[in-house]
């Protein structure tokens, strides 16, 4: 039983918005975009195809909403 629960809590370690593909962590390929995308810096055409994909990516969704909040308290302090 011990070595389930050791088992479980390891599976636990990975971080919000990591892929886990058999053993390993992946980050989605998209990833790069979000700081972009949230600093209005991408164009029309890959906006619209980075709003469709995280809007179906858990990775990207929860990455976009810890650096929202991140842009966010950076552009509080700088005012």
């Amino acid at each position: 039983m011990e070595k389930t629960d050791k088992k479980k809590k390891e599976e636990n370690r990975y971080l919000p918005g990591q892929i886990i593909e058999g053993n390993v962590m992946k980050n989605c390929e998209f990833e790069d975009f979000i700081d972009d995308y949230l600093l209005s810096r991408l164009g029309e055409g890959k906006e619209k195809g980075f709003e469709e994909h995280y809007f179906n990516c858990p990775c990207c969704f929860v990455k976009m909403v810890e650096r929202q909040e991140l842009i966010s308290i950076v552009r509080n302090i700088r005012n």
